[in-house]
């Protein structure tokens, strides 16, 4: 027979395990939360990087003047082969403000794939470099193995066509699909006839990008201020600035005021100048093991203004991001990493070409 005594002291035990255990817990799941969180600010900064040693890279030694004085021309790039394509033109930097496709696969070749950047890209022969699509990226024609190579899935094969960017990013994107009028729709939807991937945030339903509502620490804008910016922020930003030096402002390539990645000869004939590049990279991440109390700026309910750059999910009723918010539950805890890098130049010396380097803006 178990003494009163050992039955206490058992039970106390078992009390003081659930009460340990729940600690436990809470550490091990906050702990997993915030190597995702960490590991989701990484992605941020690498992806920039990426896109930023892409202009690097098209650019070459960019340590020509032109016959304007302080513009950098574009010389000696990997991007053209002198003996190979004599005629090819060299490149610049492409108009990123111009309507994106989505990326897909061909629905009747296995072996065809689009990256939805415009005609005038390198990657179709021409000589414009974008550093980044900004649309969702399809899925709904990505089914079985690349017709070129069985070992891998046609999906993989899509990412690997896409700008260094969107490639650093690939493992954030997250699964949506659509009905045939384009809205989004919940994947198990027997209406559901699209499925692609994009970033978390608000979804333009006329540019088919996706943008960042600033609701807590971005940089440009800290904490939840009132009244809130009307419009998301981009979660893909480029800026441009004269050659070697940091006057920053946005830029769309030829569009740009005073042509500070082209210059037109007068003649219809735009030469691409190796222009410094700064690219943004905002990616938005909730926190749902962890941290989960309300924000000191929030009041109950939201204001409209912020639901609206809320990601609410399909229909606007549901999501990770928006969907307790929009009901007045939980508050959970979201953060936005920024990852910022741009392009260093220093001008010639001693008849020495200049170099071009890359530095974190963050």
């Amino acid at each position: 027979m178990r003494s009163p005594l050992r039955a206490r002291m058992r039970g106390q035990a078992m009390v003081e395990f659930a009460i340990i255990s729940l600690v436990l817990i809470l550490l091990i799941a906050g702990g997993i939360e915030l190597a995702l969180a960490a590991f989701a600010g990484q992605r941020s900064s690498n992806a920039a990087e990426a896109a930023i040693g892409d202009w690097v890279y098209a650019t070459g030694n960019a340590g020509s003047y032109g016959v304007y004085g302080a513009d950098w021309e574009i010389v000696d790039s990997p991007y053209v082969d002198e003996d190979l394509e004599p005629t090819r033109p060299l490149p610049g930097l492409g108009d990123h403000a111009q309507a994106f496709d989505r990326p897909a696969c061909d629905p009747d070749d296995a072996s065809t794939y689009y990256d939805g950047l415009p005609i005038d890209s390198v990657s179709e022969a021409g000589n414009a470099v974008y550093l980044f699509n900004p649309r969702p990226i399809d899925l709904t024609d990505c089914v079985g193995m690349d017709g070129e190579d069985p070992s891998r899935s046609r999906s993989a094969a899509l990412i690997d066509k896409l700008p260094a960017l969107n490639r650093a990013l690939y493992s954030s994107y997250q699964r949506r699909c659509g009905d045939a009028d384009g809205n989004e729709v919940t994947c198990g939807n027997p209406a559901a006839v699209t499925q692609y991937l994009r970033l978390p945030g608000k979804l333009d339903p006329f540019t088919d990008t996706v943008g960042v509502g600033v609701l807590d620490s971005d940089p440009d804008s800290p904490g939840f201020q009132m009244p809130l910016d009307p419009l998301p922020r981009p979660t893909f930003e480029i800026e441009c600035a004269e050659g070697g030096t940091t006057a920053f402002e946005e830029c769309d390539s030829q569009d740009l005021p005073g042509n500070l990645c082209w210059r037109d000869d007068g003649g219809g004939v735009s030469t691409p100048l190796a222009c410094e590049v700064r690219v943004r990279v905002r990616y938005r991440y909730v926190f749902h093991a962890f941290l989960q109390f309300p924000f000191v700026y929030w009041t109950d309910p939201l204001p409209p203004e912020a639901l609206d750059q809320l990601d609410l999910g399909p229909g606007g009723q549901g999501g990770v991001t928006g969907s307790e918010v929009a009901r007045g539950n939980v508050r959970r805890m979201q953060r936005t990493f920024l990852g910022c890098w741009e392009t260093v130049t220093t001008a010639p010396t001693a008849g020495m070409q200049g170099k071009r380097t890359m530095r974190a803006c963050n």
